[in-house]
């Protein structure tokens, strides 16, 4: 068995319980062809073997399918490393723009899903790369045929299995501006046989609101297909026609606060069909016995599902989540943590937004709570964990080492003391308002991030506006409204009410007064002075992507969260290409560090907030905080 490491950047060979590295080596993404080790990769998404023992490699980010030789040799197949495009020729002159699955015939062709950069779950290509290396474009018999997902099989048959998109089979209503709801096709994920002679078979359909990731078939015809959102796989039965889940079960379902639905994993459990957990199950073999292997992504481990689906780890261990307070490894972390600050001392303090605590991570890497209790949700202020949160967000620290927090869920601006106690600064719990006013008497949207000025004023993003809290609790809306009817637009630059905004998250400020906000659902960055002018810096509205350059011409793929350091440079984690951009102080756009994982997710790997100390990075994502040196980037 083959498997693409695409953390470690690797391709890795197990047999006989044993794993060892085939090519690439662990650390850095890259690109190089070369012997076994000495190749470089960029987060590889998938491998394919044909007859002769060669493995393909869908080297995902480098936009390229490699070839590694039964002695350890890597080439480049076709595409040119680096440059991503949508274009059929031989070798260098044919263009990807993301390999994301592979699968291989007899005679050596392989066949490639390409995924449209900056997208997720929406209409793929379907590649074919000879043995000479000359990619075409696969054309089918029906209308609107793509690949829905990155999975893909090939049967005894040459037939190749998907999941996919035909026609328009389901119609809904969907608002069109200026006039009347339309009536619109919507076509229904789908099951899909292809043909060698390229006519298309529905085998059946599939819920719509899975993410669909490895698919692979066995002798007998059944085809098992992994859905990463909901951690479950499905299969497909060649005798009765029925598909069904086979193993695994959805955790909480639940909105993060960017406005984004994360289905949480259950765990890590092995058992019998439904009773199994995965996190985020991705590629999908079956050997001659029947037995299904799974790359179970988020949990880092192989799993074994028998033909009677009873799943068992075979490799691997298991990532840890949770709410444990320790040294190290004997500490977990949540699964959404969307606020990060730290201090003067080195400490590092995180909102655990699903177990509705704050918690403190020191230099020596000691994970405490320090307020609020894992599993209770409530409004209560008080000491430390006698004090209760719901869904806290955004959090900074003052010179003090105060702490300020978005109590999201309560709909709060909550204060913690250097002792630890806790009181609330404005807001009422419960109301889901935007009312300007002293204290108790302020309410609030749904405020998410938080940032403070050198005289004590705070400034939270609030659903589609920017607030401001006096030291006094005075609460005032300086930038942004809620949408009125007739309104064209959710990204209008303008001044204080005039401006609008999609989804403004992430928000930091500079030494003379500028507020910063990555606009979520817009792809943008924004700009407001302190007399409430509103500009975008970065980004298009709408217009997703990993680009750097200028400014309005770079791309980004739901911005999360945003910080800057000591010289006005900004940092914004960049949660759907799960990337770390930079904007100086020019407008130049640049990718400091474009982490291995999939695009769009999320959920298992999407980078959430971003604070700087110390020419240091402090990032967090589903179960971990990661510290990135800057160095002279």
């Amino acid at each position: 068995m083959y498997i693409a490491d695409s953390y470690n950047n690797t391709i890795r060979k197990m047999s006989n319980g044993q794993v060892s590295t085939l090519a690439g080596s662990p650390g850095p993404t890259g690109y190089g062809d070369g012997q076994g080790a000495a190749a470089r990769f960029n987060s590889p998404d998938a491998v394919a073997v044909d007859t002769a023992q060669n493995v393909y490699v869908a080297d995902s980010s480098n936009y390229v399918i490699r070839k590694i030789s039964p002695g350890g040799a890597v080439t480049t197949l076709a595409g040119v490393a680096g440059t991503s495009g949508d274009a059929d020729g031989q070798g260098n002159a044919a263009r990807f723009q993301r390999p994301v699955g592979l699968v291989s015939d007899p005679a050596g062709n392989v066949y490639v899903v390409d995924q449209p950069i900056g997208t997720y779950d929406t209409a793929n290509t379907l590649r074919k790369v000879t043995p000479d290396g000359t990619v075409t474009t696969i054309k089918t018999n029906v209308a609107g045929f793509a690949v829905r997902g990155s999975g893909i099989a090939m049967d005894g048959s040459g037939n190749l299995l998907l999941i996919g998109l035909v026609g328009g089979d389901t119609t809904e209503s969907r608002p069109v501006a200026g006039s009347p709801a339309a009536v619109v096709p919507v076509p229904t994920p789908k099951l899909l046989k292809l043909s060698p002679a390229g006519v298309v078979t529905v085998l059946g359909d599939v819920p719509s609101e899975a993410s669909y990731a490895g698919v692979a078939v066995d002798r007998s015809g059944n085809v098992y297909f992994s859905d990463r959102k909901y951690h479950r796989v499905y299969t497909y039965s060649a005798a009765s026609g029925q598909i069904g889940v086979f193993a695994g079960s959805p955790g909480q379902l639940l909105f993060d606060t960017h406005g984004i639905l994360i289905v949480t994993s259950p765990g890590s459990a092995d058992g019998v069909g439904l009773a199994a957990q995965f996190n985020g199950p991705e590629g999908v073999a079956v050997d001659a016995g029947g037995n299904v292997y799974i790359a179970d992504r988020g949990n880092f481990t192989i799993r074994k599902a028998s033909p009677q689906a009873e799943v068992t780890t075979i490799t691997g261990a298991a990532r840890r989540q949770g709410n444990t307070d320790g040294t190290g490894s004997a500490a977990t972390l949540g699964a959404l943590m969307n606020g990060s600050t730290t201090d003067g001392a080195g400490n590092v303090y995180i909102t655990d937004s699903y177990a509705n605590t704050v918690r403190k991570i020191t230099p020596g890497g000691l994970v405490t709570t320090i307020a609020g209790q894992a599993g209770q949700r409530g409004s209560a202020d008080g000491m430390g964990t006698a004090a209760r949160f719901s869904a806290p967000a955004g959090i900074v620290a003052d010179a003090a080492g105060n702490l300020f927090v978005a109590d999201s869920g309560n709909r709060l601006i909550r204060k913690i003391a250097v002792n630890g106690e806790v009181t609330t600064l404005a807001g009422t719990v419960g109301t889901f308002d935007l009312v300007d006013g002293v204290g108790s008497k302020a309410n609030f949207i749904l405020p998410a991030a938080i940032t403070r000025d050198s005289t004590g004023n705070l400034f939270v993003t609030d659903g589609p506006t920017i607030r401001k809290i006096s030291p006094a609790g005075a609460v005032s809306t300086i930038a942004g409204r809620q949408q009125r009817d007739g309104d064209d637009s959710n990204d209008r630059d303008d001044v204080v009410a005039q401006a609008t905004f999609g989804k403004p998250n992430g928000i930091t400020i500079d030494s003379t007064g500028n507020l910063y906000v990555v606009d979520v659902y817009n792809y943008t960055v924004r700009k407001i002075s302190p007399a409430g002018e509103v500009v975008t810096i970065a980004g298009k509205q709408h217009e997703d992507g990993l680009v750097d350059g200028p400014g309005l011409t770079a791309r980004f793929v739901y911005p999360t969260g945003i910080t800057i350091d000591a010289n006005g440079n900004l940092f914004i984690s960049d949660s759907g290409n799960t990337a770390i951009r930079k904007i100086t102080k020019d407008g130049i756009v640049s990718t400091v560090l474009d982490l291995p994982s999939k695009q769009n997710d999320g959920s298992t790997d999407s980078l959430q907030s971003i604070t700087y100390s110390a020419n240091t990075l402090y990032l967090t994502r589903p179960g971990a905080v990661l510290k990135l040196d800057l160095g002279t980037r």
